[in-house]
Protein backbone atom coordinates (compact mmCIF):
# COMPACT_ATOMS: atom_id res chain seq x y z
CA UNK A 1 0.00 0.00 0.00
CA UNK A 2 2.58 2.13 0.60
CA UNK A 3 4.82 1.07 -2.14
CA UNK A 4 7.62 -0.26 -0.27
CA UNK A 5 9.29 -3.17 -1.10
CA UNK A 6 8.16 -6.59 0.02
CA UNK A 7 11.19 -8.54 2.12
CA UNK A 8 10.03 -12.35 2.51
CA UNK A 9 12.61 -12.78 5.43
CA UNK A 10 11.16 -10.36 7.42
CA UNK A 11 7.17 -10.44 6.46
CA UNK A 12 6.37 -14.01 7.80
CA UNK A 13 3.14 -13.50 9.33
CA UNK A 14 -0.24 -12.25 8.59
CA UNK A 15 -2.48 -10.83 5.78
CA UNK A 16 -2.83 -8.00 4.00
CA UNK A 17 -6.52 -5.82 4.59
CA UNK A 18 -5.36 -3.81 1.31
CA UNK A 19 -8.35 -4.99 -0.16
CA UNK A 20 -10.44 -4.44 2.74
CA UNK A 21 -9.04 -0.58 2.98
CA UNK A 22 -10.30 -0.12 -0.41
CA UNK A 23 -13.83 -1.08 -0.48
CA UNK A 24 -13.08 -4.16 -2.37
CA UNK A 25 -15.60 -6.32 -0.59
CA UNK A 26 -13.16 -8.41 0.72
CA UNK A 27 -14.20 -9.83 4.28
CA UNK A 28 -11.20 -9.73 6.87
CA UNK A 29 -10.74 -12.82 9.05
CA UNK A 30 -11.49 -11.78 13.10
CA UNK A 31 -8.24 -9.74 14.91
CA UNK A 32 -7.86 -10.34 18.51
CA UNK A 33 -5.92 -8.53 21.51
CA UNK A 34 -4.94 -9.91 24.69
CA UNK A 35 -3.70 -7.12 27.66
CA UNK A 36 -3.20 -9.90 30.30
CA UNK A 37 -1.20 -7.75 32.61
CA UNK A 38 -2.84 -4.46 34.37
CA UNK A 39 -0.86 -0.64 34.60
CA UNK A 40 -3.64 1.40 35.85
CA UNK A 41 -1.25 3.29 37.32
CA UNK A 42 1.00 3.88 33.79
CA UNK A 43 -0.83 3.41 30.52
CA UNK A 44 -4.16 2.97 32.41
CA UNK A 45 -4.54 -0.60 30.62
CA UNK A 46 -6.40 -3.74 32.49
CA UNK A 47 -6.25 -6.98 32.10
CA UNK A 48 -8.63 -7.75 28.76
CA UNK A 49 -9.16 -9.73 25.90
CA UNK A 50 -10.61 -8.18 22.43
CA UNK A 51 -12.15 -9.25 19.06
CA UNK A 52 -13.07 -7.49 16.27
CA UNK A 53 -15.11 -9.64 13.64
CA UNK A 54 -17.13 -7.77 11.20
CA UNK A 55 -18.18 -4.84 12.04
CA UNK A 56 -18.95 -6.37 15.74
CA UNK A 57 -16.55 -6.16 18.49
CA UNK A 58 -16.22 -7.39 21.93
CA UNK A 59 -14.05 -6.45 24.43
CA UNK A 60 -13.74 -9.01 27.53
CA UNK A 61 -12.38 -6.86 31.02
CA UNK A 62 -10.99 -9.91 33.24
CA UNK A 63 -11.09 -8.09 36.44
CA UNK A 64 -14.37 -6.70 36.35
CA UNK A 65 -15.81 -9.52 34.46
CA UNK A 66 -17.72 -6.78 32.02
CA UNK A 67 -18.15 -7.54 28.67
CA UNK A 68 -18.57 -4.70 25.94
CA UNK A 69 -20.05 -5.06 22.72
CA UNK A 70 -19.83 -2.72 19.34
CA UNK A 71 -21.11 -2.76 16.19
CA UNK A 72 -18.57 -0.93 14.80
CA UNK A 73 -20.26 0.01 11.43
CA UNK A 74 -23.21 2.09 13.28
CA UNK A 75 -21.07 2.92 16.36
CA UNK A 76 -18.17 3.88 15.21
CA UNK A 77 -17.12 6.06 18.65
CA UNK A 78 -18.07 2.80 20.70
CA UNK A 79 -20.12 4.43 22.74
CA UNK A 80 -22.78 2.36 23.16
CA UNK A 81 -22.07 -1.27 24.81
CA UNK A 82 -24.82 -3.64 23.42
CA UNK A 83 -24.09 -6.31 25.30
CA UNK A 84 -27.21 -6.91 27.18
CA UNK A 85 -29.49 -6.42 23.92
CA UNK A 86 -27.22 -8.85 21.99
CA UNK A 87 -26.47 -11.98 24.50
CA UNK A 88 -26.15 -14.65 21.88
CA UNK A 89 -23.21 -12.36 19.47
CA UNK A 90 -21.24 -11.52 22.98
CA UNK A 91 -21.89 -15.39 23.65
CA UNK A 92 -20.54 -16.12 19.97
CA UNK A 93 -18.10 -13.88 20.37
CA UNK A 94 -16.90 -14.90 23.31
CA UNK A 95 -16.04 -18.43 22.09
CA UNK A 96 -13.43 -17.45 20.03
CA UNK A 97 -11.61 -15.31 22.78
CA UNK A 98 -11.44 -18.76 24.77
CA UNK A 99 -8.48 -20.86 23.90
CA UNK A 100 -7.95 -23.81 25.92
Amino acid sequence: MAGSPISPGVHKDGISYFDSLLGNGEQRPPMFWHSPISRPNSTGDRMSSAVIDGDWKLIHWFNDGLFELFNLKEDKAEQYNLAAKYPEKVKALKSSLDVG
